[in-house]
């Protein structure tokens, strides 16, 4: 399917011209051999088993885009003065424009948030609701599993499910506990049971700990169900950490290790009181939050904002289409920062940098496109170095040191 045919969907359920659970139907064909003809009145069939991520996430980025390029080009279009007097004149002209821009960017903002709402219900379809079983109350069940670690090694840990959260915590004792949260709409608890009965997958090797939801969990002919994971490691171990939901929160308190991944199409991340060596935080559709170290951060969404408390020295870069950026940054003796800020539509500014050798400021731009990079005095011979690079089409950019 092209990204025309794509768009051309999401279109057609945000004009109310088909269902969601018809746009379900024609999102099955993204990512899949060939092409397909969209049809002019699609028939409502049962949803897909499961939704494949990568197309989950690539509806919703270029649904973003779109909304975001069309309305930057149309901003910059109507920002251009036109008007030819007197310098005062230029001035007025340019003082009025440069808040009409700006509004209008907190508009457009608001409707690709709008906009990314009906995408979310979309998405939520994939997993159940409107499909063949008609009705019955909801059934959580639980599975606790608990076990010893081998007293060496830093910990290698995987979570995966197709639909629901993922919480990684710690606590004071030597071993974990795993809590695996099943829920799933059916006639009674006895079909309850019986449906969850085989959802998921666990794995210990030493150090390694596996858990996933199987590809199924995700839809029970339109049950609405969900598989959610809540791991609890001790405090003190070191732990690599591999993330992976198409459809729900993602949630690290208080661990540390070389590497963090966290991924989900639909869903926020929240990583708190946290530090690591390299850390990969990317959603489409929500905000990040980080709190703590990284020797190197990525931290990427679609639509949502990024707010960032940053500790130590590393490379750190956020970017997002449709949201703030808000970046605290603790500042240490003998550390030198460089700060490279950018957006569209929204206001930069930077506090805390008053010793700064500014490179680019266009921070005063009435309109347009703005950027800012500084660093600090002696940046170059600084024994540590931290660099920040933060980036958003759509809303404004903070950052304080």
């Amino acid at each position: 399917m092209s990204k025309e045919e794509k768009l051309l969907i999401l279109q057609m359920v945000a004009d109310g011209k088909i269902t969601p659970e018809q746009g379900v139907e024609l999102l099955k064909a993204v990512g899949g051999p060939g092409t397909r003809e969209v049809p002019a009145e699609p028939t409502v069939k049962p949803p897909a088993p499961y939704a494949p991520k990568d197309a989950i996430r690539k509806a919703i980025d270029d649904h973003v885009e779109r909304y975001v390029e069309k309305n930057v080009r149309q901003a910059e279009e109507i920002a251009k003065p036109t008007v030819e007097g007197s310098p005062k004149q230029a001035e007025s002209y340019a003082d009025s424009m440069s808040k009409h821009f700006e509004d209008l960017g907190q508009r457009v903002g608001e409707t690709v948030s709008e906009s990314a709402e009906g995408l979310r219900k979309l998405i939520s379809s994939f997993f159940g609701g409107g499909g063949l079983f008609a009705g019955g109350p909801e059934f959580e069940l639980h599975d606790e599993i608990k076990g010893e670690i081998p007293a060496e090694g830093d910990l290698d840990i995987s979570l995966r499910t197709i639909n629901g959260r993922i919480t990684v915590e710690t606590w004071d004792q030597p071993g974990f506990l795993l809590d695996v949260k099943k829920k799933i709409s059916a006639r009674n608890e006895d079909e309850a049971k019986e449906l969850l009965k085989d959802v998921y997958e666990f794995s210990q090797d030493g150090v390694s700990l596996r858990a996933r939801a199987k590809e199924s969990s995700g839809n029970f002919m339109g049950r609405n169900a969900s598989v959610s994971f809540t791991l609890t490691i001790p405090r003190a171990r070191q732990a690599s950490l591999n993330l992976d939901s198409a459809n729900g929160r993602i949630t690290v308190e208080g661990v540390s290790g070389k590497r963090c991944v966290a991924d989900t199409a639909n869903g926020r991340i929240e990583v708190t009181g946290c530090h690591f060596g390299d850390a990969i935080l990317d959603t489409a559709n929500g905000r990040i939050e980080f709190d703590g170290s990284a020797s190197n951060l990525k931290a990427d969404t679609a639509n949502g904002r990024i707010e960032a408390c940053l500790r130590g020295a590393g490379t750190w870069k956020l970017d997002t289409a449709n949201g703030r950026i808000e970046v605290e940054i603790e500042r240490e003796e003998g550390t030198g920062y460089e700060i490279d800020i950018s957006s569209v539509m929204g206001r930069l500014e930077v506090t805390g940098m008053d010793d700064a050798e500014v490179l680019i400021d266009e921070t005063r731009q009435k309109f347009g496109s703005r950027r800012y990079k500084a660093r600090t005095k002696g940046f170059e011979e600084s024994p540590v170095k931290a660099s920040l690079k933060a980036s958003s089409s759509m809303g404004r950019v903070t950052v304080s040191l």
